[in-house]
């Protein structure tokens, strides 16, 4: 999964979206075949909530506010399920941190300022 995921990164840094978006979904396949054979694998579950913010990154900047906006919610879902499993996790509770403020929810219209106001509970919200 990793190459497949770094291809995609250096399709991105090149502007080529639609080889990123590509080389991000097959990641994305990989993560929800694994995921779904072991739901309890937390590492599976992680794999696939970053492989959905990569996906939601291409399709932010592409112009696809929905499809950015549904996959960065089922990033932030697992991202936010994980952290809630093991609140001493610092990568988890990072991921939930970016999946919080990431650029995707800003520009799918989260506010006009970006905030993440909705999100208070996690002691996340307006760091953006």
């Amino acid at each position: 999964m990793v190459a497949d995921g770094e291809l995609g990164d250096l399709h991105m840094a090149k502007g080529d979206r639609p080889s990123a978006l590509s080389a991000y979904e097959a990641v994305l396949a990989t993560a929800r075949r694994a995921a779904a054979r072991d739901p309890a694998n937390a590492l599976w579950q992680r794999d696939l909530s970053v492989s959905l913010n990569r996906i939601g990154e291409v399709r932010v900047t592409a112009g696809d506010r929905a499809g950015a906006l549904e996959a960065c919610e089922q990033s932030r879902a697992i991202a936010e399920t994980l952290a809630a499993r093991d609140p001493a996790n610092a990568e988890w509770q990072r991921d939930l941190s970016v999946s919080l403020n990431t650029r995707l929810r800003r520009a799918s219209g989260t506010d006009s300022h970006g905030r993440m106001d909705h999100f208070p509970a996690h002691g996340l919200a307006d760091h953006g």
